[in-house]
């Protein structure tokens, strides 16, 4: 299943309350989260109470490895 990385709309500073429902109804962190790319998100997109969010890229480490 195809996934969409998404965090709440910010309004005069206040995150949006947004349940998941695939959580057991917990509300969407303000940090973001990937949640099922399905109508219940995509309606979300549209009503303005999220936005989408770049995928987090992982650190890439300057270490190198001894042989």
């Amino acid at each position: 299943m195809s996934m969409l990385n998404v965090k709440p709309k910010m309004i005069n500073g206040v995150a949006c309350i947004v349940r998941m429902p695939e959580m057991n109804n917990q509300v969407l962190p303000e940090k973001g989260t990937h949640v099922p790319d399905n109508s219940y998100w995509r309606r979300r997109l549209r009503d303005g109470d999220i936005e989408r969010v770049p995928a987090a890229r992982p650190a890439k480490s300057n270490t190198q490895t001894e042989s």
